[in-house]
């Protein structure tokens, strides 16, 4: 490739961003909150591609279950809710779309995520299994293992019984089973009566997330409205690749009408960084262990865990909830001396109490937690939001003190670390302007509250942005995303002598050696709706900053990437994904760009330097529940005339669903 990206190729894509395209019929739900500038996201990757690949049963599902879906209003819930109770459960499918009151894009994706089953007939059991492998672009030698990942999942239902497996190895770890969940369930009931009995690898949704859970899409620059759907659904299986997400044990529910018991017991390892052979410093969240230092961390430190909770409603429109639980390790918790950001907490056994209140009307919505930790700490979250006409707003705030240790909940703006030494907030708006034109608006901020005394205390982040989506006509639509970052950094220090003979490390003395830095990026994309079995996707990237790092004398730098993605439907069994896409990123900044990917992979590639890459993604759809999903990518950066890399990525992957009755 050239020194300088052709400018022929550039103009070639510039013609097609101005030309009308052929699309799919309606966009995933992947693809609505995968806006976040930030790599792959297991939870994410989790909960939006198992949505897809396992359809949810429309007579089954609670008000929490669809407050998670993006895509439908308060007021779409509460009609469904409603017309079911009083129907006694939908006898098909359409009666249950028209229930929710969708239409458009949003009725054609939940003809995918949604089912009724057949009335008063017993469901078959079912057999449903996933293998995948996978090879990264880029190795490292100091890896133990083989470069692949590989991944063997199954699930078996058959009435009230259901049982999984999960066996999961990341490129470079030796064991095939390195990342082991399976659980078995027993359940009665449906709806606002029944219980279950689980044992194995399991998940408890408490609440906003903050003693319990990790919610899913709380980033407010990826959807606003996400604090307003954190509503935890209680107790739940747990596959995924999250390896620090599960509990194992056993756990009882029991739900009567608006009273609800909850109780669990768990005794699992944890991955941590030792001081020494009975201290340990801090969580290892990554879950990797391709490495000799990986490995010396790897299942390092037991917990056994146990709690129990209670929940009552009142009318669908007061909720209020009690938890606690207490965790014993055997190894003594200790502060890190140079540390920035952990837990203030000592010890080997931590208590949590968490109390939540919930208050609905039809226009309104208020959460609230409370919860505190055995060493003092408090924390708390409180969020508001409403729907008025055209209008939907969120507004979330949240504290969490230095001595508030609640390993298992999650930071409001995070995925992989517990909510710690933080104040923040987010506020989200939405609103349509006229027909076919919405708009969306959001900020969020937040400040990490202490340090340990080599550093300083931090400054503010703070995150502003607007989105707007415009349907031109019934087959095009054109979407703008602007976002706005002011990250206070260090960039200087000053630091204490030291002589040689002194075995203590040099010290940060300077206090005010805090300084802003900013980025900003934009994004305009364009789909147009021609016919059922067509999309070609155009899309620019635009990232600018006043200087990086490494250059801080320059002058600002323009991040650019251009994209156009085709999707082909050649045959109801066979879908065709292709992007291509040219960049130039100066050193220092990242434009980052979501792939359609193999099922139950959530993918958001990082693109830096100058070059181009390319993905073609296959899948297989057969009538007898057999999927098979195939993805190429291939990316070539530029340095310098004299230093090119091309990296290749690949991964394969079959899905097998199996009605037992068949044989």
């Amino acid at each position: 490739m050239a020194r300088h990206t052709s400018q022929r190729a550039y103009a070639f894509l510039a013609i097609l961003l101005m030309t009308p395209h052929l699309a799919l019929v309606q966009e995933t739900l992947l693809e609505k909150l995968s806006e976040q500038e930030a790599e792959n996201n297991p939870e994410a990757e989790n909960a939006l591609q198992e949505l897809l690949s396992h359809p949810l049963d429309a007579n089954r599902l609670s008000h929490e279950d669809l407050s998670h879906l993006p895509f439908l209003t308060r007021a779409q819930i509460d009609a469904f809710l409603s017309q079911r109770k009083t129907r006694g459960g939908f006898n098909n499918l359409d009666e249950a779309l028209a229930a929710l009151e969708v239409a458009g894009d949003t009725l054609a994706l939940c003809r995918e995520i949604l089912f009724v089953p057949p009335p008063k007939i017993n469901l078959p059991p079912r057999l449903v299994t996933r293998w995948r492998i996978t090879r990264p672009a880029t190795i490292d030698e100091a890896w133990l293992g083989a470069p692949y990942r590989a991944y063997e999942r199954a699930t078996l239902a058959a009435g009230e019984f259901s049982l999984g497996m999960l066996a999961e190895r990341d490129p470079g770890e030796r064991r095939l089973d390195d990342h082991r969940l399976f659980y078995g369930r027993w359940q009665r009931g449906e709806n606002d009566k029944g219980w279950q009995l689980l044992a194995g690898n399991y998940q408890i949704e408490w609440a906003q997330g903050l003693a319990l859970w990790g919610p899913y899409a709380t980033s407010t620059s990826a959807d606003v409205h996400a604090a307003g759907r954190r509503e935890g659904r209680g107790l739940l299986p747990y596959l995924s690749g999250d390896e620090n997400a599960a509990l194992r044990g056993a756990a009882f529910s029991w739900r009567q009408r608006s009273f609800s018991l909850l109780a669990f017991i768990s005794s699992h390892r944890l991955d941590v960084t030792l001081r020494d052979s009975a201290s340990a410093e801090n969580f290892y969240v990554s879950g990797y262990h391709r490495t000799r230092t990986e490995m010396a961390r790897r299942k390092t430190l037991r917990e056994r865990l146990a709690g129990a909770a209670m929940k009552f409603k009142w009318r669908n429109r007061f909720v209020l909830g009690l938890m606690a639980y207490r965790s014993q390790y055997d190894k003594n918790w200790i502060r890190p001396d140079f540390a920035a950001g952990h837990f203030d907490f000592t010890g080997q056994t931590n208590d949590v109490l968490d109390l939540f209140f919930s208050w609905t009307t039809s226009e309104l919505q208020t959460n609230l937690e409370v919860a505190k930790s055995r060493a003092g700490g408090m924390a708390g979250s409180v969020m508001m939001s409403g729907e008025a006409a055209s209008l939907r707003w969120t507004a979330e705030s949240h504290y969490y003190a230095r001595d508030f240790h609640s390993p298992h909940g999650r930071g409001a703006g995070s995925f992989g670390d517990p909510p710690q030494n933080e104040f923040g907030y987010s506020l989200g708006l939405g609103t349509r302007l006229r027909r076919g034109l919405t708009a969306e608006f959001f900020a969020t901020k937040s400040q990490e509250l202490w340090r340990t005394q080599a550093l300083p205390l931090p400054g503010e982040r703070l995150t502003t942005g607007a989105r707007l989506e415009w349907k031109i006509r019934r087959d095009l639509t054109m979407h703008l995303r602007w976002q706005r970052t002011r990250e206070d950094e260090i960039i200087d220090a000053e630091f204490t002598s030291t002589s040689t003979a002194s075995a203590q490390p040099s010290r940060i003395i300077a206090r005010d050696l805090i300084a802003p830095q900013f980025r900003q990026s934009g994004r305009w994309r364009l789909d147009y709706l021609a016919s059922s079995t067509l999309r070609l996707t155009s899309r620019l990237d635009l990232a600018w900053q006043p200087y990086f790092q490494t250059e801080p004398d320059a002058d600002p730098k323009l991040a650019l990437a251009l994209s156009e993605e085709l999707r082909w439907a050649l045959k109801t069994w066979l879908i065709i994904t292709s992007r291509y896409t040219l960049f130039d990123v100066p050193a220092g900044a990242a434009i980052y760009q979501y792939e359609q990917d193999l099922p139950g992979v959530f993918t958001s590639v990082a693109l830096r330097e100058r070059g181009r890459r390319a993905y073609i993604y296959l899948r297989y759809l057969s009538a007898l529940g057999f999927e098979l999903s195939l993805k190429l990518a291939v990316m070539e950066r530029e340095r310098s005339i004299f230093d090119q890399i091309r990296s290749i990525s690949w991964g394969a992957q079959i899905d097998w669903r199996l009605s037992l009755d068949q044989f």
